[in-house]
């Protein structure tokens, strides 16, 4: 069974505000009814008891001691009554049962001596004391007819009626336009959010005029728009990143297995001298080796990528991490000819960083500069301390250097300027990237700028402890 559709937010906010509105009017004309009928029948009952003493205080002895009314009875009825009951005068005749029945309610309330109103079918009367000395326990009986305050309050009946209709429909209106005012720049959103639903998330919902609440919370949502297409454009990016990763991270993996596995396939595929053999399983080892350093590049660029936490960084001698860096070194840099030299004051340094990570900075730097520089070349080692309580060190090599433009492009990953003599020099294209990664993960720079005289110099910057 289909649930029913709801009512749209504008219809149902514009019924709670009628029904709202309903509840209101009814119990205040109930309320307005209510104090008019007490406040007619309280004035009624009043103008009774005024008449009541008026006829009392009017009437007047007659021969034989008798007493008699001057008011007719065309508005009002009046009876007095003895003692014992019987009637003395009265402005209007009754029957001899109207007379039993009258006598019967001005005695009612015989008990009393205050004076008390009864209500018998259309009538309205009071019973009082008659108050004259000549006629001891004599009582009045005044009463007039229902029919003109119950007219009366019919016709209230109607107009209440007429007029809470009229109010009612009015309302209804002003219920319709307020809630069609609060809810358009609602509808205006939601509208602009199915769009957002179907995953367009370029266009900002429209800034509509209304209540500064809703302005507020449209400009809070477009707020939320535009950082969800910030983290939408990061991911992109991140997802670009990665699938360049993985396409130039399969092409620099086969280059050496192609390379291993034509070596092997030669060398295996006829007899061959001891010689040869010894030729191809040195290829073979080569390449193989020059396998390893890639993936351990790989290796190093995923480990810090997936890194949640920050590195542990605390107060780290300089000197101590370029005299190992220097050392391990220092014998491919003799085979070449090259030297490697220290300048500027190390020891009394220390920076702020991971000893761990600073060291493969410094290892990435130098093997770098060793990489390029000419054989028989030498390679500087420079520390500057910055009064910005920084120290800046810088490697500098005499190589061929690197274009103007080419800079930043360096030090992405797999990239080389060089192809061919990187790749015979055993580089991978991680060094440099591996190397800033690093230093930014410490709150530090690093950026290559041309060396004065030729050759390239890259500076890390990092924070003095």
């Amino acid at each position: 069974m289909r649930a029913r559709a709801a009512l749209p937010f504008r219809v149902r906010l514009a019924l709670g505000f009628a029904l709202l509105q309903l509840v209101i009017l009814t119990a205040a004309l109930a309320t307005v009814y209510h104090l008019t009928t007490a406040g007619l029948l309280r004035n009624l009952d009043r103008d009774l008891l005024s008449l009541a003493q008026l006829e009392v205080s009017s009437a007047d002895d007659h021969w034989g001691g008798q007493v008699y009314f001057h008011s007719t009875g065309s508005s009002h009825f009046s009876l007095l009554f003895n003692g014992e009951g019987r009637v003395l005068t009265e402005n209007v005749r009754w029957t001899a049962a109207e007379l039993e029945r009258l006598r019967s309610l001005a005695f009612k309330g015989l008990a009393t001596s205050s004076p008390y109103w009864i209500t018998e079918g259309a009538e309205r009367m009071v019973s009082a004391p008659s108050g004259m000395s000549r006629f001891p326990g004599s009582r009045i009986l005044v009463g007039t007819s229902l029919l003109p305050l119950r007219q009366t309050l019919h016709d209230l009946r109607v107009s209440m009626l007429l007029s809470g209709l009229l109010a009612l429909l009015v309302g209804g209106a002003l219920a319709w336009f307020l809630a069609r005012r609060l809810t358009a720049p609602l509808e205006s959103i939601a509208a602009a959010s199915e769009n957002l639903a179907a995953g367009d998330f370029q266009d900002s919902l429209p800034q509509v005029g209304g209540d500064r609440e809703v302005m507020g919370l449209t400009a809070a949502l477009n707020q939320m728009l535009v950082q969800v297409r910030q983290a939408l454009a990061e991911k992109e990016r991140q997802t670009q990143l990665q699938r360049q990763f993985l396409a130039d991270a399969s092409h620099e993996l086969r280059s050496p297995l192609t390379g291993l596995l034509g070596t092997l396939e030669v060398a295996l595929r006829k007899p061959r001298e001891p010689a040869d053999y010894r030729q191809a399983l040195g290829l073979a080892l080569g390449e193989t080796q020059r396998l390893a350093r890639l993936v351990d590049g790989l290796l190093v660029v995923s480990r810090h990528q997936s890194a949640g936490a920050p590195p542990s960084l605390q107060p780290s001698a300089l000197a101590p991490l370029l005299e190992q860096s220097f050392r391990l070194l220092q014998p491919r840099a003799r085979s070449r000819g090259q030297v490697l030299q220290l300048k500027g004051p190390v020891a009394e340094h220390q920076v702020l960083a991971d000893p761990d990570l600073l060291r493969q900075i410094i290892d990435n730097l130098l093997d770098n500069a060793l990489r390029h520089a000419p054989e028989g070349s030498q390679v500087d080692v420079v520390v500057q301390k910055h009064e910005s309580q920084t120290l800046k060190v810088g490697v500098m090599d005499r190589g061929p250097g690197v274009a103007d433009d080419a800079w930043e492009e360096i030090f992405l990953r797999f990239r080389r300027l060089q192809e061919a003599r990187d790749r015979d020099s055993g580089g991978a294209g991680l060094g440099l990237a591996i190397a800033r990664q690093l230093a930014e993960r410490q709150g530090g720079r690093l950026w290559g700028e041309p060396r004065p005289g030729g050759g390239a110099c890259f500076w890390l910057q990092l924070r003095l402890a």
